[in-house]
């Protein structure tokens, strides 16, 4: 009785225990997939004709009709090529749908440029791929060789069953009651977006319900007599009636819409009983009465005989129909310009400004353009478009450039910077006010190259004009030739201002040339400045830096890097060899310093400075700066000397004459000499 009293104590803990137990290993069979069967799990959706901003945005939908999770790890999608099935691509583990969930397998993520998905796909995988033709996708829940695996198939390998690949991407859609997958009645063409950028006219519902397909009204047909029965069997009805002109926006003060057929036949049709529809459910027209369109001629059906409204923006389709509900004609388009038709010019349709209802079209001409952009396109770097553009009839042309990135330019000559590496679908469109010309165009960009360049000289404070004479020298170290157009400058003592080189400056390999502000408006401060050459893509290719303290960079005087580092030299090389012929007289260590014995420290000279021009010369003490002479060839010379004497440490610009003897000593001497010839003349007259 103990044990019967504990067990009592706790079933109010083990009787809801073993329920959820149960219901546990009952959906554990569902996960593992044991007891899957045929329709548990539909393709419920193909966005086949992939997206107006990618042909590869294809994606896959599943839908799981059950009531519990089902694990689909490692199940198969198959697809034909070469008419034989292969795997596409597997489901990765871990892969389940939830009760009655979709799940979305896509070739693109949410965040990619091509993509117009605005949900994040449950699978990402490039090898999602869904042929136009041939179309033919299954699910298997295991080998595709084995086919009791088959769960559900959708096409029936040749076209597709629904969707559409025109300007606006429709995809196919399963109906609810989903059917034979391989049968057309069992799908339709997406009519209405959900789980899409909002910037697209695309149709599909990824992750979501399947649009309402469209129910068909009953259609009552007469009894017919049985002497019409016969007659009604032969009839026959031509085909060769066209849609030649649509006008579905007009202003509202002239023409109303209209409609316009053309006879190509060499008989006239009565249309009596034939039928016009717009793509909207209830827009139809039926002649009710006999309208003959003669041979070789056309007919304007305007909106107040047909009734319905064409779109104005969206799209748009008119369908005729003969007697017997076989489509005859179709038109289309995407969005519609204020006050000009859509016109068949026996190839294609095009938008014009001329308003021809009941007559012959006539066709404005196309605007036209020729473009050009850099062949070398870089991540993070700008890269040139540009578009020359010209209409026959002298209207203005607009031009609007897609770059296929979400960004867009209306200016002919533009600049755009790409911010990934990868492939881009891009065009431009240009309109003349009636029609639109769409080039396209791709490119790849690529990660920018960094080629070895060098800045190696700095003319800072040149003799003259700054702006005119400053210059950097450029080395190009790699081994191919460079062009710096689309580099900078960037130059300031604390903070950097970029200067674009807007110029072709091509550098041969190993080639060293001076740069200067006609092609980059770089400034150089005269004491203090940072310099960095940039890369397009921002990065610093090289960067200098000086500090030449409180004094001025004199005129002439260059910053330089040599083998040891960076040194300030003269640009005068006779001003060097002056110096070098100084020393060479000087035995003293305190002599003339040339260029050669300069040291900077901070920027600044000490113990040297470097010669200027030429007859110039500095001199030194004590490895301090104590004097600086400078001749110009204008001024006259002292007795013509071009050295240097020294004397106990002092310097002398003079030649040095001959000694003279003290003026006393000079006096007595005379006074002697003097004496001694007077004393010298008296003696021989006495004798």
């Amino acid at each position: 009785m103990l044990w019967i009293k504990k067990s009592f104590k706790y079933q109010n803990i083990l009787v809801p225990l073993f329920v959820v137990l149960f219901v546990f290993m009952g959906n554990v069979k569902a996960m593992d997939g044991a007891e899957v069967n045929n329709g548990d799990v539909i393709i419920s959706e193909l966005m086949w004709p992939g997206s107006s901003l990618s042909t590869a945005d294809e994606f896959i939908e599943l839908f799981n009709t059950t009531d519990h999770a089902i694990n689909i790890s490692e199940w198969k999608l198959s697809k034909i090529s070469s008419n034989t099935e292969v795997v596409m691509l597997s489901m990765p583990a871990n892969s389940s749908i939830s009760a009655k969930s979709y799940f979305v397998v896509a070739n693109y993520n949410k965040d990619n440029i091509k993509s117009i998905l605005n949900i994040v796909p449950d699978v990402v995988n490039t090898a999602v791929s869904i042929a136009n033709d041939k179309l033919q996708v299954a699910l298997y829940k295991g080998a595709i060789e084995d086919k009791s695996n088959l769960v559900d198939i959708a096409g029936d390998g040749n076209n597709p069953l629904e969707g559409e690949n025109e300007a606006v991407k429709r995809s196919m859609e399963r109906n609810d009651i989903a059917g034979d997958g391989t049968v057309k009645k069992n799908w339709h063409t997406c009519m209405v977006s959900y789980n899409l950028d909002v910037s697209v006219l695309d149709c599909a519902t990824p992750g979501a319900k399947n649009s309402e397909t469209e129910k068909e009204e009953p259609i009552i047909e007469p009894v017919p007599m049985p002497d019409q029965v016969a007659d009604s069997e032969k009839k026959i009805y031509p085909t060769n009636i066209i849609i030649t002109e649509l006008f579905p926006n007009p202003f509202k003060a002239q023409y109303e819409e209209y409609i316009e057929l053309y006879n190509g036949s060499q008989e006239d049709i009565d249309l009596l009983g034939w039928t016009l529809h717009d793509g909207s459910k209830s827009g139809k027209h039926t002649f009710a009465q006999s309208v003959i369109l003669q041979s070789r001629k056309y007919l304007a059906v305007f909106k107040k005989d047909f009734k319905f409204a064409l779109n104005n923006s969206g799209n748009e389709t008119v369908t005729l129909s003969d007697p017997n509900g076989k489509e005859i004609a179709k038109a289309s388009y995407d969005g519609s310009k204020r006050n000009v038709s859509y016109n068949f010019d026996g190839a294609r349709w095009r938008w014009s400004k001329f308003l021809t209802p009941g007559l012959e079209n006539i066709l404005n001409n196309e605007p036209y353009g020729t473009l050009k952009i850099d062949e070398d396109v870089f991540k993070n770097a700008y890269t040139n478009f540009s578009v020359s553009t010209g209409d026959a009839d002298g209207d203005k042309v607009k031009v609007t450039w897609n770059f296929g990135d979400g960004h867009k330019s209306y200016l002919s000559k533009t600049r755009h910077k790409y911010l990934e590496v990868g492939t881009y679908e891009g065009n431009v469109k240009l309109s003349d006010g009636s029609e639109d010309v769409v080039k396209t165009f791709v490119v790849e960009v690529k990660k920018f190259p960094h080629p070895k360049v060098r800045i190696v000289a700095v003319n800072a404070n040149p003799e003259g004009s700054d702006t005119l004479g400053e210059t950097l020298t450029i080395e190009n170290k790699s081994k191919e030739r460079v062009n710096l157009e689309g580099w900078s400058i960037a130059t300031g003592s604390k903070k950097l201002t970029n200067h674009p080189i807007t110029e072709k400056f091509v550098l041969k390999k190993k080639e060293t040339k001076e740069i200067g502000r006609k092609i980059s408006k770089f400034s150089l401060n005269n004491k203090k400045v940072k310099i960095e050459l940039r890369y397009p893509d921002g990065e610093v290719a090289d960067k200098v830096k000086y500090d030449h303290g409180k004094v001025s960079i004199d005129e002439g005087e260059s910053y330089v890097k040599e083998k040891n580092g960076w040194r300030w030299v003269t640009t005068s090389q006779k001003s060097i060899k002056s110096v070098k012929s100084i020393k060479q007289e000087e035995e003293s260590n305190q002599q003339p310093v040339t260029g050669n014995q300069m040291q900077e420290v901070n920027g600044a000279v000490a113990g040297a400075e470097s010669v200027k021009k030429e007859y110039s010369f500095v001199m030194l003490e004590n490895n301090v700066l104590v004097g600086k002479i400078e001749f110009k060839n204008s001024e006259a010379r002292v007795l013509g000397t071009e050295s240097v004497r020294e004397v106990d440490g002092q310097y002398f610009l003079t030649a040095q004459g001959k000694e003279k003897q003290h003026y006393a000593i000079t006096f007595f001497h005379n006074v002697f000499l003097a004496t001694n010839l007077k004393l010298n003349t008296l003696l021989n007259y006495l004798n």
